[in-house]
C-alpha cells in the first residue's frame, strides 16, 4: 500500500466517522420540551425571545440547531427541581456541624 492510498483510506475513514456523528445528532441535547422550543425560537426568530432568554442569542447556529433538533419523546414538560436532594443536603450538613461542635467542645449525647 502506497502513500496515495493510505491517504485516501484515512479520509474516507473520518467521512465516514463525521456522517456516523451527524446521524446520531444529540451531541447536546435538550433537558425538557421547554428548552427544546426556547432553542428553536432563538434559532428561527430571535426577536421573540424573551429579556431572560437574552443568553440564548450568544450561543452559534449549529449549538441551537443542535439542541432544537431534540426529539420531544421522552422529555419532561418542565424540568423540575428535586427538593429531596436540597433538603438531604441541608441534613447532612447539620449533622456534620452537630458532629463537628460536639467534638470541639467535648459535648455529646448523654
Amino acid at each position: 500500500m502506497n502513500r496515495e492510498e493510505w491517504d485516501r483510506l484515512m479520509k474516507s475513514r473520518d467521512k465516514s466517522a463525521k456522517s456516523k456523528k451527524d446521524k446520531e445528532g444529540d451531541d447536546m441535547p435538550a433537558v425538557s420540551k421547554k428548552q427544546r422550543k426556547a432553542m428553536a425560537i432563538a434559532e428561527h426568530a430571535p426577536e421573540k425571545l424573551f429579556k431572560r432568554n437574552k443568553g440564548l442569542k450568544k450561543m452559534t447556529k449549529n449549538q441551537l440547531s443542535d439542541f432544537a433538533s431534540t426529539k420531544e419523546k421522552g422529555l419532561p414538560a418542565k424540568k423540575g427541581k428535586s427538593k429531596k436532594v436540597k433538603k438531604m443536603d441541608r441534613k447532612e450538613s447539620m449533622a456534620s456541624f452537630f458532629a463537628r461542635r460536639n467534638k470541639e467542645t467535648g459535648k455529646g449525647r448523654r
